[in-house]
């Protein structure tokens, strides 16, 4: 059962604590039977209030100090150093209300010039004001910082609401974000913001969690003004407390989004050469189609390709198209069936029918795109066949089929891209690779395939990290 000191004492404490401006300070003295004992309040720049205590000055050592005219009774009590605007007060916590003679005049003189003197006999000031603190009802509302998309595709952070202004301890909330990838080692950042009248924020508090993509629904629990827990979240704190200003310097002026977005992945697959080159070529690109099944709104199609076929008697098919516009699981299952293939020919080693896959693709694509984004990937190593024999004495296309007019209407399609994966024994590029490459083609001895595909603008750039949750609307 509450005293009535105690309650008195505990609603005059919280009542000068809500008082306090962002710009004040509060001293609350303890005048106890063996001393006294400072402690000093204020608001952080989040709003939230904050106590540390002064070594207690026994009264042996005050009255010591005491000088002849009790004026100097505040300086010798710890109160001289403090500016005319802090305000004071002083909890007489003794169990009886008694005090040494000499120090009932220092606290009337006191009280006096500088303060006001409540009761609190018997009361442990530190623990009563721990009290006050944790139970102050919020004078700022609580938000969590996350990414919002807008309307032009990218994402702004911002702030969704947890508590409102006067919510106290122990409320709790449910939200759901969505984490863009999973949480790098140093975590996605959740951090609690406070927010004034002003529409300025304060960082709160910040911790970070290592979660894996996808949706997820948590439990927000404010434990006190400047503590809220969070509850539900399927993974484990990460190692490292986030700092909301380096977080906002590091982040790009905007985080892509790929949400809405709709993107058609071309595999071209050189199958000729030594078997295990086209081994290798056959297992990277099962890695890049494995990689893009997170890609939202994602078709791919797998293509094959070799040499011309120059012998007589021969039929010349150089090309093969195995899918077009189906899931990355279907182009995954039958990709492993041309894993199981053998016998593969050596075939014309100078070159093989690249311009003739230009061409495939240039009649199957529709002259109105149904994609935003069309990624055209080449993975072998041969260069194409020149429209007619060249300087290099290679043979030509026997359709006669221009690799370069064919790459440029291709590059003229809105969202088209071109990017080559070449064997690592494959050399200098040469002009065709580069200009098919994008400028540089990528090594198969050195590839990071998660780069290839962020390069293609499949996914975001895996080097880019998203710091925050992403709203979920």
């Amino acid at each position: 059962m509450t005293r009535p000191d105690e309650s008195l004492t505990h609603e005059a404490l919280a009542g000068a604590i809500l008082d306090l401006a962002d710009n004040q300070r509060l001293v609350v003295s303890d005048i106890a039977t063996e001393g006294i004992t400072h402690f000093e309040i204020w608001r952080n720049p989040a709003g939230v209030p904050r106590c540390r205590y002064r070594a207690t000055i026994p009264w042996a050592e005050l009255m010591a100090e005491l000088a002849d005219t009790w004026g100097s009774a505040v300086d010798a009590g710890g109160f001289g150093a403090l500016s005319p605007d802090i305000g004071v007060i002083c909890v007489q916590s003794t169990p009886d209300g008694s005090l040494p003679g000499p120090a009932l005049r220092w606290l009337r003189e006191v009280t006096a010039t500088r303060s006001r003197l409540i009761g609190g006999h018997g009361l442990r000031t530190g623990d009563v004001l721990r009290d006050v603190i944790s139970r102050e009802r919020l004078t700022r509302v609580y938000e969590l910082m996350v990414l919002r998309p807008d309307e032009s595709g990218g994402m702004e952070p911002t702030g969704i609401q947890l508590f409102r202004q006067g919510t106290r301890q122990g409320a709790r909330v449910l939200h759901t974000v969505r984490i863009a990838r999973e949480s790098p080692a140093e975590g996605t950042a959740f951090v609690v913001v406070s927010r004034d009248g002003f529409d300025r924020y304060e960082e709160v508090s910040a911790e970070s969690w290592i979660l894996p993509s996808g949706e997820h629904t948590f439990e927000a629990e404010l434990l006190r003004p400047g503590r809220v827990r969070f509850h539900g979240l399927p993974g484990s704190p990460g190692g490292t407390r986030p700092v909301l200003d380096a977080l906002m310097q590091d982040m790009p002026m905007r985080v892509p989004s790929l949400a809405g977005r709709t993107a058609h992945l071309i595999c071209a697959v050189e199958m000729s050469g030594p078997q295990e080159h086209v081994d290798e070529r056959l297992r990277r690109t099962a890695q890049i189609l494995h990689e893009v099944r997170n890609a939202p709104n994602t078709e791919t199609s797998l293509i094959s390709y070799r040499p011309h076929e120059y012998r007589r008697r021969h039929s010349d098919v150089p090309v093969q198209p195995v899918t077009w516009r189906k899931t990355p699981e279907q182009t995954l299952k039958q990709l492993h069936l041309l894993e199981e293939r053998t016998g593969i020919e050596q075939g014309y080693p100078h070159a093989a029918a690249v311009e003739c896959v230009l061409d495939t693709v240039h009649e199957r694509l529709p002259e109105e795109p149904f994609h935003d984004l069309t990624a055209l990937l080449f993975v072998g190593a041969r260069p194409p066949h020149p429209a007619r024999v060249n300087a290099e004495e290679v043979l030509p296309c026997p359709s006669r089929l221009d690799w370069s007019d064919l790459a440029d209407a291709l590059d003229a399609r809105p969202g088209m891209r071109f990017a080559a994966l070449l064997d690592k024994t494959s050399g200098s590029p040469g002009p065709a690779w580069g200009r098919l490459g994008s400028g540089t083609p990528y090594s198969a001895e050195a590839v990071d395939v998660a780069a290839l595909i962020a390069d293609l603008g499949l996914t975001a750039d895996p080097l880019l990290r998203v710091p925050f949750p992403i709203e979920v609307p």
